[in-house]
């Protein structure tokens, strides 16, 4: 008998084998998911026979608007069939039935970020037909001397509770984890190694997420700036000379932040929303008449943003009404 069903802890091993026989063998990974995440979730399943053969995860997120309208939606994460189930569209039927049952309950939306390019397709099929969008900076350097040391304190360890209250300051209108599923991503990027601090700039605290790219043949030549707060600050607050300044710092410290991950760090790719132009703010910092904006031209030897789909939504309430190519939305923990 076939039937789809919210799983239960009995049926963790079965879909712990199928994550890693499809998706990683990282045994830490597999363990915060399992252990962190997974209690967090609803996990539904495909069985036949009493076989688990299909399984997909959806994480409770918040759409916030810059009115403070909260609407609940999901996120749609590990969707993964077996081997030998292929091809008979268990992953359609899973989708289908999360969708009916997140319309029932009175959810507004489900995202999804297809982990290769050639999976878009796939799910605009299935009623995901929304783009999110987000700014991909490269920032190219050339090998030079250490930047001069800019912060007056050591960064701090980001926590979840100061993360989603930074991030509620920080994005007018974004998707918001709940500090539950936070402290599970900061567990995650600290198990890795990667660097999730807080840093005190202009009296105000900000924070930044950076990991190697592990998705390129040399990780340690291309730095990733997953996200960050640094760049808030509103021009109309501060004086020119002052804005441009405070920003020149950021960039030095950015780069100082990606040479303690690596020494051979050639290039740093910095994701923002799509209202940010972090392209600009380069440009305006490198042509600032002072002592940083020289330093920073001997060490940057190109850069230049792209606007890409990031994630796709799928409306379950026609009613929902969203900016949302602007809307900020990230997982921290891929």
């Amino acid at each position: 008998m076939d039937k789809i069903r919210i799983a239960n802890k009995e049926d963790i091993p079965s879909i712990r084998k199928i994550w890693y026989d499809v998706f990683t063998t990282d045994k830490i990974y597999l363990s915060l998911i399992f252990t962190d995440l997974s209690p967090l979730v609803d996990a539904f399943v495909y069985e036949q026979n009493g076989e688990i053969l299909s399984v997909a995860f959806a994480i409770p997120i918040n759409a916030v608007q810059h009115t403070k309208e909260v609407m609940q939606g999901r996120y749609l994460y590990g969707v993964a069939t077996k081997t030998a189930a292929r091809g008979k569209g268990l992953s359609k039927l899973l989708v289908k039935e999360i969708k009916k049952h997140y319309t029932h309950k009175g959810e507004k939306f489900i995202i999804v970020r297809p982990a290769e390019d050639s999976l878009f397709d796939f799910y605009r099929k299935q009623g995901f037909n929304k783009p999110l969008l987000r700014n991909e900076t490269t920032i190219e350097l050339n090998p030079g001397t250490d930047l001069p040391q800019l912060l007056s304190r050591k960064p701090a360890p980001l926590l979840p509770r100061s993360f989603y209250k930074m991030r509620m300051e920080t994005f007018p209108d974004y998707f918001a984890w709940q500090p539950k599923l936070l402290r599970c991503i900061l567990h995650f990027i600290y198990k890795e190694g990667d660097i999730a601090n807080t840093y005190q700039f202009n009296r105000n605290k900000n924070y930044m997420i950076a990991l190697p790219n592990y998705a390129c043949t040399n990780p340690e030549e291309n730095i990733i700036i997953e996200e960050t707060s640094l760049f808030k600050y509103d021009p109309n607050t501060l004086p020119k000379t002052l804005y441009l300044h405070h920003h020149s710092r950021v960039l030095a410290h950015m780069i100082h932040t990606a040479k303690e991950l690596s020494q051979q760090v050639r290039q740093i790719t910095m994701y923002n929303p799509v209202y940010y132009y972090p392209e600009d703010l380069i440009k305006n910092c490198l042509n600032s008449q002072n002592r940083l904006s020289s330093i920073l031209n001997r060490h940057i030897k190109n850069y230049n943003t792209k606007s890409k789909t990031f994630a796709l939504i799928m409306l379950l309430d026609k009613e929902y009404k969203t900016s949302l190519k602007e809307t900020f939305f990230n997982f921290t923990m891929e």
